[in-house]
């Protein structure tokens, strides 16, 4: 077998090939609270360069532990609860606004009018939400109304 050093191109090779998948998931691994603030820094820049200054009302964020044991299950970051002195409609319009779910494991965002939690089938937290229906293929102006929960600290919509 070929002694390897730390010289050697194969050894480069196998370092990437070993790190390569650890590299591509490190995005979904970075901390709840790490990722809300760097959305945070985002909708300060965009109101700033709309001339601007963010203004966060508290509400923005809501934390769910569904199984009371101490660890939060669910984040919720709702950009409808932003505002930016400089602009009424950079973060929301007709269309609602950005919310972002999280978990320790999973990640969605999507336009939303209106979210809530409810407990429904044996004790089941569900997020339900209300959006613009073309966002669900339709038209008019009836509300489409979705939903999402979590399975194992996944997402599933």
């Amino acid at each position: 077998m070929p002694r390897l050093s730390s010289s050697s191109p194969l050894l480069h090779i196998l370092i990437t090939f070993t790190l390569l998948p650890s590299l591509l998931w490190a995005e979904p691994l970075m901390k709840v609270d790490d990722r809300i603030a760097n959305i945070e820094r985002w909708a300060a820049k965009a109101c700033e360069s709309d001339g601007g200054e963010l203004i966060l009302s508290g509400d923005e964020v809501v934390l769910f532990d569904f199984n009371d044991d101490g660890e939060i299950d669910l984040t919720i970051l709702h950009e409808d609860d932003y505002n930016c002195s400089g602009s009424n409609s950079i973060f929301s319009g007709s269309l609602g606004a950005v919310a972002h779910f999280f978990t320790a494991k999973d990640y969605e965002h999507f336009y939303v009018w209106d979210v809530d939690v409810v407990t429904a089938f044996d004790s089941t937290p569900v997020v339900l939400f209300t959006s613009h229906p073309m966002l669900c293929d339709e038209v008019g102006y009836a509300a489409c109304v979705g939903a999402l929960t979590i399975f194992e600290g996944r997402i599933v919509r």
